[in-house]
């Protein structure tokens, strides 16, 4: 954990802040063009995507501006050195907190974009056809399970854990670290709470990722045997948005894995300079919320012709 860095603070929250101020104004122009181009979606589609959009809106302006985390698999916690978390007004817990809502509730909202593309391909008297109640209630249980974990981290962290207690419990974990002379606004977890935490983020990514797949695979099976039939217009069209839902899909995925397996290299592996992982890490989950919107923007003919205009 160095305390010196080859980019300064003030240099990593400008780079963060640029990408998120870009990534602003591209997911605002998304936001719009999906409310004009609402029409040319089915009304379920319409609305998870719309969701997707406002959830990447909120998720970028909090983690590029004002959050700018450093996490650490030793400690179970880290320090953030954002715009509104630098000035320790909203502790660290209550920024993470909102954070791993965020990420979670992104998560489940392209599952269950994949979920209504795979019931809107799928004929009436297909046994994988699910009525509309069941529609309902599928996606209602997908996002109540996945929020268990946030729930269960802010109540813990954030309400029985004092300032007092977060610093007894870093100095015990890492006696090194200088976290409180600095004055760093951070957070640490105990071992009980980490592994009942790891528990349920192995379940979770477990179940989740199984359904993913599962939609997925049986996703592009359906579409295949569609290729071998003459489509009208709108079942072409309905397979091409499918194809791009699965693309985005797998766009979010490779974003938020990625600095995930390179931030945990450092409980592998001993760096001089931590920053080689760290910053890396920051910098590609920065872009996750640009790379949606690019993908959507190209992707979708309506919206592309608004951006060239």
């Amino acid at each position: 954990m160095a305390p010196d860095r080859p980019i300064s603070d003030a240099g990593i929250t400008a780079i963060c802040s640029t990408i998120g101020v870009i990534s602003l104004g591209v997911n605002v122009f998304c936001l719009v063009s999906l409310l004009h181009l609402r029409l040319i979606y089915a009304r379920n589609i319409f609305v998870i995507l719309l969701l997707l959009q406002a959830f990447y809106l909120v998720q970028n302006f909090h983690f590029t501006l004002l959050y700018v985390p450093f996490m650490y698999m030793p400690v179970s916690g880290g320090y953030c050195i954002g715009l509104l978390c630098q000035q320790g007004r909203f502790p660290f817990v209550a920024h993470h907190s909102l954070c791993i809502f965020l990420i979670v509730n992104l998560s489940v909202l392209f599952i269950i974009l994949l979920f209504f593309r795979h019931q809107n391909l799928m004929c009436a008297l297909s046994r994988f056809k699910l009525g509309r109640c069941a529609s309902r209630v599928v996606p209602a249980l997908l996002v109540s399970g996945i929020n268990t974990l946030p729930i269960r981290y802010s109540i813990r962290s954030y309400l029985l854990f004092a300032p007092v207690d977060q610093e007894r419990l870093l100095r015990k974990l890492c006696p090194s670290c200088d976290w409180i002379e600095r004055h760093r606004n951070f957070g640490v977890q105990d071992s009980n709470d980490v592994m009942v935490n790891g528990c349920i983020i192995l379940i979770s990514v477990f179940v989740y990722s199984t359904i993913g797949f599962a939609i997925s695979g049986h996703i592009c099976r359906v579409i295949t045997q569609y290729r071998c039939h003459s489509l009208s217009y709108g079942s072409r069209v309905k397979i091409r948005q499918t194809l791009q839902s699965l693309v985005q899909t797998g766009s979010f995925t490779v974003f938020l894995a990625m600095p995930i397996l390179i931030f945990m290299a450092v409980q592998f592996h001993q760096f001089e300079d931590d920053s080689v992982v760290l910053l890396p890490s920051i910098f590609l989950f920065s872009l996750n919320s640009l790379a949606h919107s690019s993908l959507l923007i190209v992707n979708t003919a309506p919206m592309m012709e608004r951006a060239r205009r």
